[in-house]
């Protein structure tokens, strides 16, 4: 008798202690999320070779992920993807659409809008 109440009090003991040495779905998630995000680094200039500040890039789809050009031209974001496509525009200049993962590390030359408005 001894023995089968010893064994049910392992059982219920066992069962629970275990929840508190699993990871939580919700850690387990975060994780997840951690683990997909991509940094990318670049270089914006003009046709001179200069830094042009506060260029808008942004994530296409993505309405809260965006960013502005330091005063260098120097832009740092983190994506949800590296395939993610960010949207590069400035007033003045033609917009542009590139991958981050082709563009990171390298220089973005910003090309004039010469348009005329009537």
């Amino acid at each position: 008798m001894k023995n089968v109440i010893l064994s049910i009090l392992v059982i219920c003991l066992g069962i629970s202690f275990s929840p508190l040495f699993a990871k939580s779905n919700v850690e387990a998630d975060k994780t997840a999320v951690v683990q997909q995000q991509y940094t990318v680094t670049f270089k914006i200039v003009d046709e001179y070779g200069e830094g042009i500040p506060g260029v808008t890039v942004a994530v296409k789809g993505a309405s809260h992920i965006g960013t502005v050009s330091d005063l260098d031209g120097n832009v740092r974001i983190t994506v949800p993807s590296p395939n993610s496509i960010l949207v590069i525009s400035f007033i003045g200049c033609k917009s542009v659409e590139v991958v981050a993962k082709d563009i990171n590390g390298k220089t973005i030359t910003m090309q004039s809008d010469s348009q005329i408005l009537d």
